[in-house]
């Protein structure tokens, strides 16, 4: 009788233990896919600590996946929000004017050249931008991958910029890099949360 007791009260723990996990990957995606959201509204810059606490709230403190997803959020995400991602590419042109601008005055006034980005290069984009680009190679490659919403390969040619071109880009670069630190880790809560809700299917 014992043992058989013993079976009913470890089905009923693993009952109850898949219900409550299953109940937390719910709340996790939810939180997740309204904190993603948050990143696609048109105003400049989202409030998001209310969707990062609510993260935190339904992972508990036994997720640590969670927990080190929430540890690389920067801390100026929770106080002051995070500029999204239609703003980023308005505010990539008004700053790849000024970067033009201080480059040419660097350069001496010098003539803007004008070259086509090789197709292989479309195709395959690098890891990292070659150094042989200048101010002018690197901001139409970061143009070109802004105009086909690729947020994350315009900052690697951003972020490749150097002296006053470089000084010209801090502000969005830093803004670039939260919002997609911001993106990534929703996107990681809702696939982490996606999983442990298969666990039980």
């Amino acid at each position: 009788m014992a043992a058989k007791l013993k079976i009913l009260e470890d089905k009923l723990a693993a009952h109850l233990k898949a219900e409550r996990d299953t109940k937390r990957s719910q709340e996790l995606w939810a939180a997740g896919a309204s904190l993603l959201a948050a990143t696609k509204k048109g105003c400049p810059c989202v409030k998001v600590d209310r969707q990062l606490k609510a993260i935190q709230k339904a992972s508990g403190d036994e997720d640590k996946l969670v927990t080190t997803i929430m540890k690389t959020i920067p801390k100026a995400a929770w106080e002051k929000g995070v500029v999204t991602e239609s703003v980023l590419k308005e505010q990539y042109y008004k700053m790849e004017k000024i970067a033009l601008k201080v480059s040419l005055v660097e350069q001496e006034g010098s003539p803007l050249p004008v070259s086509g980005i090789p197709q292989i290069e479309v195709d395959k984009p690098p890891k990292e931008p070659s150094k042989d680009l200048d101010t002018f190679d690197l901001l139409q490659r970061a143009r070109f991958w802004i105009e086909r919403g690729d947020l994350a390969m315009a900052l690697r040619y951003v972020a490749s910029l150097e002296g006053a071109s470089l000084v010209a880009a801090e502000t969005w670069l830093k803004a670039a890099r939260t919002y997609l630190e911001i993106r990534q880790a929703a996107e990681a809560v809702v696939a982490h949360a996606a999983a442990l809700g298969l666990q039980y299917i």
